[in-house]
């Protein structure tokens, strides 16, 4: 099994869990009707293996990346600084991610 956060796959959660990825698919997807066993299995499975979804995989699903762009004239501004510190800990509180890009005034 890999246990590197950044290559542990669905196919590692389902194996472990002994169930299919199509299972491990739908609980992590909160779509469908699972059993609460298999739930719990591929539940424990994950926090093991340190498994977190793919977010570029998720947001093609979905349609939504939920990032958010944030166009300042100098993040070296102290006002932009603590108006950009504020968004970004409201996005995140909300799910969103945050890319932050200066146009240098």
């Amino acid at each position: 099994m890999k246990k590197n956060r950044d290559t542990v796959t669905i196919e590692d959660v389902a194996a472990l869990a002994g169930v299919s990825r199509s299972t491990v698919g739908r609980i992590v997807g909160g779509y469908g009707s699972v059993s609460e066993k298999s739930r719990e299995k591929v539940q424990k499975a994950i926090a093991e293996l340190g498994y977190s979804p793919n977010a570029v995989a998720q947001s093609l699903r979905s349609r939504q990346t939920k990032t958010l762009a944030v166009v300042v004239g100098s993040i070296a501004n102290n006002f932009f600084s603590k108006v950009v510190s504020v968004i970004e800990d409201e996005a995140t509180r909300q799910g969103y991610n945050v890319i932050i890009c200066s146009t240098h005034e």
